[in-house]
């Protein structure tokens, strides 16, 4: 794992385990590129972990687009 993702994951995990409920948006460059939405608190067996969900587009949304990491920041809102 990259050092970029690593501290991302630690990121994403603690603002989930502080907050029951939060917005997260991932930005890269300073441009918002996903949006991670659990403002109303409620998980199902169907929802996304905050982990699941970065490393997911750390896959896809940079990784395979061929992104620099480094420019990748976690801004939590609410």
């Amino acid at each position: 794992m990259s050092v970029a993702l690593n501290r991302l994951v630690r990121k994403v995990k603690a603002i989930d385990k502080t907050h029951h409920k939060y917005k997260l948006l991932m930005k890269y460059d300073g441009e918002t590129i996903a949006e991670y939405d659990m403002s109303s608190g409620e998980r199902t067996l169907d929802t996304k972990s905050a982990e699941q969900w970065i490393r997911g587009n750390m896959c896809f949304l940079i990784n395979l687009k061929g992104r620099d990491e480094s420019k990748v920041e976690i801004e939590k809102i609410k």
